[in-house]
């Protein structure tokens, strides 16, 4: 017997630039995740003898904020990657969605044409549309979640959270060290 094995199909652009993606989303999550672990380090460094007071106050809280500030932004960038790499099967559902949404919004309709006298059922319906027209305009703008990865300023500060999270590494292992000494 002979065994036939199915030719492999060759990666499309497609498939690469979303596994690309998916790599960069992983390795955001794996920064992101190292650095909150720092800045709960040196949150807990800084507030370890209890919350200073005066001047020294002000220094504490911009050292938490500016601690916890890019594990935050790698955080929000984990989000948007996520919506990049679901985009294709967003964007396959969305005529079967938009169908449903109108078949909703007709049955709705029909529904508020009986309810002409009783204010339960036109408040109801009220509400009612109202919450499917919100939904069809998240299916009608899959594009929406990705908005971020065209903006130069949330890019920007990503690739400064980046290195401000390599950098709040470093220092945790200095600051562990100090206090342990």
């Amino acid at each position: 017997m002979t065994s036939i094995e199915p030719a492999r199909r060759a990666p499309t652009g497609g498939r690469r630039f979303f596994g690309a993606v998916a790599l960069a989303r992983r390795w955001a999550l794996s920064i992101a995740l190292l650095a909150a672990l720092a800045a709960a380090f040196l949150v807990y460094a800084i507030v370890r003898d209890g919350f200073p007071d005066g001047g020294n106050a002000v220094l504490a809280t911009l050292g938490i904020a500016a601690a916890v500030t890019p594990p935050l932004v790698l955080a929000a960038f984990y989000v948007v990657l996520g919506e990049l790499v679901r985009l294709p099967q967003r964007l396959r559902r969305l005529p079967l969605e938009a169908r449903d949404h109108g078949e909703q919004l007709r049955a709705l309709f029909d529904e508020a044409r009986l309810a002409r006298g009783s204010r339960f059922r036109i408040v109801r319906t009220f509400w009612q549309v109202t919450r499917t027209t919100s939904a069809a305009r998240e299916t009608l703008t899959p594009y929406a979640p990705l908005l971020p990865l065209v903006s130069v300023p949330f890019l920007a500060v990503t690739a400064a959270s980046v290195l401000a999270a390599c950098i709040e590494i470093l220092v945790v292992c200095v600051v562990a060290l100090t206090l342990l000494a």
